[in-house]
């Protein structure tokens, strides 16, 4: 998915933290699958609260890392992608 297709939805997180470690954190999907987040995408995951758009996500993580909100649009989309097809997130629509 692109940023223009998923700025609109809600992501929310899926699974469980099972703890730091030194590169990554490992983190278990509801199959039991474990896989290891890199800092960038826990960061991502954990702002997967199912009230928080893409696009809101985007202004935030710019903000917070002082980085144009352009250049993050596509890696956070990508992220986010990664996270559902991992089965780490799933979509919601965007209240209207």
């Amino acid at each position: 998915m692109n940023y223009e297709e998923i700025k609109d939805k809600r992501p929310l997180k899926k699974g469980q933290e099972l703890g730091e470690q030194e590169n990554y954190v490992a983190v278990a999907n509801e199959n039991g699958e474990i896989y290891g987040l890199s800092a960038a995408v826990f960061y991502v995951w954990a702002m997967c609260d199912g009230k928080t758009t893409v696009e809101e996500m985007v202004s935030k993580i710019s903000q917070d890392a002082d980085i144009d909100a352009d250049e993050l649009k596509e890696p956070v989309a990508y992220i986010v992608s990664q996270l559902l097809d991992t089965g780490l997130a799933v979509l919601e629509e965007a209240a209207e």
